[in-house]
């Protein structure tokens, strides 16, 4: 069965590195890809240097579409089983944390994903989650191929046919795997949980 981790990077290559740096200490299970989003002018041999000297596959795509649209070219393109998307920002807590998500994904679970929000409408962050390829396969985009950020909004946070209700529709359910100040992933925009002490003490 195959399982990809998938991390996008905008223009961030620390952030890769220490993802990077933290798979590396992680159970062994599926493989890690980068797809970084550049902007034209963007030196991406750094990026791609990183990933080639660690055995790690890199793909690089203009940044049109932001991360939904990345998101619809890796779910349309790249071959998996199961997909483990997660922004650059988001770090792992834990070194099992992949095989925690994948055993969630039980047949009555479409995705698992870090964080649940109410927060504008009902909605899965798509900053990390998990969710299998016969799900994936019939998710619906706003638009063929995402260019906006309004694309990007209505697929994330819309509410009539956000990635959520897309997945319950299909008589699935939709999970949020630990409340966020117990994650199993740390999202650093998030400055109300300081877990950088937490996330050191795990991986070095």
């Amino acid at each position: 069965m195959s399982i990809k981790v998938v991390v996008i990077v905008y223009n961030r290559l620390s952030n890769v590195e220490r993802w990077i740096k933290c798979w590396k200490k992680c159970e062994p299970m599926g493989e890690l890809v980068v797809v970084h989003n550049y902007d034209e002018g963007t030196n991406c041999y750094p990026y791609e240097h990183l990933c080639q000297e660690n055995n790690i596959e890199y793909i690089k795509r203009l940044n049109v579409g932001m991360d939904i649209g990345a998101m619809q070219d890796v779910m349309n393109g790249l071959p998996y089983h199961i997909l483990f998307w997660v922004t650059d920002d988001v770090i792992p807590m834990k070194k099992d944390f992949l095989k925690t998500y994948v055993e969630a994904l039980t047949p009555d679970v479409g995705v698992v994903g870090m964080e649940i929000s109410n927060f504008k409408s009902h909605h899965l962050r798509t900053t990390a989650f998990c969710i299998r390829k016969d799900v994936s396969d019939r998710l619906q985009f706003p638009a063929l191929p995402v260019t906006t950020k309004a694309h990007c909004y209505d697929f994330e946070h819309g509410q009539e046919d956000n990635m959520l209700m897309q997945v319950e529709r299909m008589g699935l359910k939709v999970v949020q795997m630990k409340p966020l100040k117990e994650s199993l992933l740390w999202d650093t925009e998030i400055t109300r949980f300081q877990r950088m002490e937490e996330h050191r003490r795990e991986f070095e």
